[in-house]
């Protein structure tokens, strides 16, 4: 798998990727972006392993004691310079209209 190829993307997906071009400087966790996508556990952590494989997002454990936080540390999310131009090609593609519609009945 070429780190350069686009993932299969879903609308859950897209969700994912506008919730970092919202926040391109800034780390989320997977809690963060539960709310953000309000998306199940189930559908989001796919989401974010097939995108970090991707080259899309970057992640990395937080800097923090379990200990003196008081809960376990947080696996953050980034999204890279690829990432980002992917998501930003990806979502003008959708919110663009054909150049050249076929109508219906394809005539």
């Amino acid at each position: 798998m070429n780190d350069k190829e686009t993932p299969r993307l879903s609308y859950q997906g897209l969700l994912v990727l506008r919730a970092f071009l919202d926040r391109p400087r800034k780390s989320l966790c997977g809690a963060d972006l539960l709310k953000i996508a309000n998306l199940s556990t189930g559908t989001l952590y796919p989401i974010l392993l097939r995108f970090e494989r991707y080259g899309l997002l970057e992640s990395e454990w937080e800097d923090v004691e379990p200990n003196e936080a008081g809960r376990p540390r947080r696996r953050l999310y980034k999204i890279t310079p690829h990432g980002a131009q992917t998501a930003r090609r990806l979502l003008t593609n959708i919110a663009h209209p054909l150049s050249n519609p076929v109508p219906v009945g394809g005539h």
